[in-house]
């Protein structure tokens, strides 16, 4: 049978898979850097000076065989792995492994990445900080489903201004092999940089929740649903007797205080419930969290608690899993997702606990506080408009490229009057169940 030009396309990737499966990564091309007006590449042509609309340029440079077999690993579970070389704010870095990233984002055509740098890594400034940090690993969000780049920008800091933890969020404008690729929301890795910028142990035990099985509650084996990020050789053995507390523990205030509270870092989980219900989050509670423990504190000691951290927030502010629009002012849930009228999540912790009056009064005082406060509409408001001017110019440019069906400004108005709808019918519904004796669960 003759080659067609797909047969050989198809040729390409499965040879590029092979080479960078059967040993070392395909080297990445000798790319000259960015904004040097001297500067060419390998085959002698000008290197341009890359538009970066007023925000961080990343620049990746990888070998084209290898970037078109990764890119086609839209529904292979085993991560592929290849070695790019990026420039950076003036600086190269060699040896970097990219990877997909997401498991619905590798489905769509613009594909999401994650950068792992070598040694002391890459200082990427999140939140515009004039001093930042150096990150190893970093998160390049495509933001598909969500056409503002702004929505786990507005839940991350929400969650951050309330004294828990989440990830600090950027912008970069992202070229692959001298292309400009598009507008990226650029995300901190939950990892031992991250646990060492919050001052918690970097040999804790840290569990991601990758599925609903991560739902809270006790099972036979503890680790379903929960993949072990960091540390693999610490046991696990502290993540059952967690699970039992929470499932286990008789439904009363004296029971709860004395087997639940010296576990749980219950203003973490207070406030993980209460931002993520405002968000109407349709992919969280039960998947799309962080544990952390710290296995060396002393049990019953405060460090000895389990920490949640959020992780993946596109999927909110009127706006589903799969990037399509739902109604702030009446969506009734859909699976896991909250409706409208909810004000704590569908996971199997939270009507234990939201159903014992001593704390249920305790987090909605915390909720009425923090929505008047730290998290009110002007205050998410505020940032969703100051954000979307700021990158106003590259998401069109990408939009236009990538989803011209969408419009920026029009998205960006749609998100902000869903902060301002869930604000009200959030804050309206606590405000009746303060004033209602019964258990409204």
């Amino acid at each position: 049978m003759p080659l067609t030009t797909p047969h050989v396309a198809a040729l390409l990737v499965a040879i590029a898979i092979s080479s960078c499966q059967a040993g070392e990564a395909p080297d990445a091309p000798d790319c000259a850097a960015p904004g040097d007006a001297d500067a060419t590449t390998a085959d002698g042509a000008p290197v341009p000076v890359y538009e970066g609309f007023g925000l961080p340029v990343i620049a990746i440079c990888a070998d084209p065989g290898a970037l078109t077999a990764l890119d086609a690993r839209t529904a292979e579970p085993d991560a592929l792995e290849i070695e790019v070389a990026v420039d950076f704010d003036g600086v190269h870095y060699e040896d970097v492994e990219m990877e997909l990233h997401g498991g619905f984002a590798r489905t769509v055509a613009k594909k999401s990445y994650r950068l792992e740098f070598e040694g002391d890594g890459l200082p990427f400034p999140f939140d515009g900080e004039a001093d930042p940090d150096e990150q190893r690993h970093l998160v390049l969000q495509a933001s598909w489903i969500d056409p503002t780049w702004l929505r786990n920008d507005l839940t991350f800091a929400s969650i951050r201004a309330l004294g828990g933890l989440a990830p600090r969020t950027g912008h970069a404008v992202v070229y692959l092999n001298g292309v400009r690729h598009g507008l990226y929301q650029v995300i901190e890795r939950v990892d031992r940089r991250f646990l060492e910028h919050h001052e918690l142990d970097e040999d804790a035990n840290l569990y991601k929740a990758v599925d609903h099985r991560a739902n809270w509650a006790a099972k036979p084996h503890p680790i379903d649903g929960f993949e072990h990020k960091i540390n693999e050789d610490n046991p696990t053995s502290d993540l059952g007797p967690f699970l039992d507390a929470l499932t286990s523990t008789p439904a009363d205030a004296a029971s709860f205080a004395a087997g639940v509270e010296p576990v749980l870092h219950l203003d973490d989980w207070f406030t993980y419930q209460l931002v993520h219900s405002y968000a109407l989050n349709q992919d969280a509670f039960t998947k799309n969290y962080y544990l952390y423990h710290d296995l060396d504190a002393p049990p019953g000691a405060p460090a000895a608690r389990f920490r949640v951290i959020s992780w993946d927030a596109d999927a909110t502010w009127g706006q589903d899993w799969d990037g399509g629009a739902i109604p702030v002012d009446s969506w009734p849930g859909r699976g896991l997702g909250v409706g409208v009228n909810e004000w704590h999540g569908r996971d199997s912790f939270s009507p234990r606990i939201l159903g014992i009056e001593a704390y249920r009064e305790r987090y909605l005082e915390r909720a009425l506080a923090a929505l008047d406060g730290p998290i009110a509409d002007a205050v998410l408001d505020a940032r969703a408009s100051a954000r979307g001017a700021a990158i106003a110019d590259a998401a069109r440019d990408d939009l236009a490229r990538w989803q011209p069906e969408r419009d920026f400004d029009q998205e960006l108005a749609r998100l902000r009057e869903a902060v301002a709808t869930r604000h009200a019918a959030l804050r309206a519904r606590i405000e009746a169940l303060e004033d209602d004796d019964e258990d409204p669960r």
